[in-house]
C-alpha cells in the first residue's frame, strides 16, 4: 500500500458534509420576513461568505438600527429554526464512505463549522456522528484559528493536512496556514463531489 498523502483531513459541515445549505438560507429569509426592511437588510448582512450567526445576526440589527437586546434573540430564533432541520439533511454522497476508509487508513478526521461549536456537538449527536470524528470546531473560533490550533497541538506540517469545504472561508483558511485544499459542493469554481476527492485523500 502507497503511503498515505495527508495524515489529518478537516471538513466543513454544511454544505460538505451534508446538504444543508438550503435549510441554512431558508432560516435567515424567515427570520428577515417578520421585519420591515428585513430582506434587504439580510441580503447586506450575508454579503460576505463564512460569517457565523452571531455577526450576520448583529449586522442585521444595525442595518435595521434595532434595539441593543435585538441580535442575540435573532441569533438564537435562527438557531432554533436550522438545528433540528439539519438533523434531518440528508448527508453529501459518499461522505460517510470517505470519513469511515479515512480513519480506517488512520488518518485524523476533524470538523470545523461557522456554526457555534456547542450546537455542531449537539447537531453531529442528533445525527449519531460525534464518534466518526477526531474533533469537533466551530465559533468562536474561526476556521483559521482552529487550523493554528490543530498545527500547535498535533505537531502536523501544513503540508500534510487536507481542507474539504464549499466556501470561501474554507479555502482562505487552507491557505492561511499553508494546508491543500479541496473544493466540494456546488459554489466554489472547480468544485467536485466527495467521491471525485477521495482518490487524493486516501492512499
Amino acid at each position: 500500500m502507497s503511503a498515505r498523502p495527508f495524515d489529518l483531513v478537516v471538513f466543513d459541515f454544511d454544505g460538505t458534509l451534508v446538504l444543508s445549505n438550503a435549510v441554512k438560507a431558508n432560516g435567515f429569509n424567515r427570520i428577515a420576513e417578520q421585519f420591515e426592511g428585513g430582506p434587504a437588510a439580510m441580503e447586506q448582512a450575508l454579503a460576505e461568505p463564512g460569517l457565523d450567526r452571531h455577526t450576520v445576526a448583529r449586522r442585521f440589527a444595525e442595518t435595521l438600527r434595532l434595539p441593543p437586546d435585538a441580535a442575540p434573540k435573532i441569533a438564537k430564533a435562527y438557531g432554533d429554526l436550522v438545528n433540528s432541520a439539519v438533523v434531518e439533511v440528508p448527508e453529501a454522497p459518499g461522505a460517510s464512505d470517505l470519513i469511515e476508509a479515512l480513519r480506517g487508513a488512520l488518518v485524523a478526521v476533524h470538523v470545523s463549522s461557522a456554526t457555534p461549536r456547542d450546537a455542531l456537538v449537539d447537531i453531529l449527536n442528533d445525527r449519531g456522528w460525534s464518534m466518526r470524528f477526531d474533533g469537533v470546531h466551530g465559533r468562536p473560533a474561526t476556521k483559521v484559528e482552529t487550523l493554528e490550533a490543530l498545527i500547535a497541538a498535533t505537531r502536523t506540517p501544513p503540508a500534510r493536512i487536507a481542507v474539504v469545504g464549499d466556501g470561501p472561508d474554507d479555502g482562505a483558511s487552507a491557505e492561511a496556514v499553508g494546508a491543500a485544499f479541496f473544493a466540494v459542493g456546488d459554489r466554489l469554481p472547480g468544485a467536485r463531489p466527495l467521491a471525485e476527492v477521495r482518490g487524493e485523500l486516501l492512499p
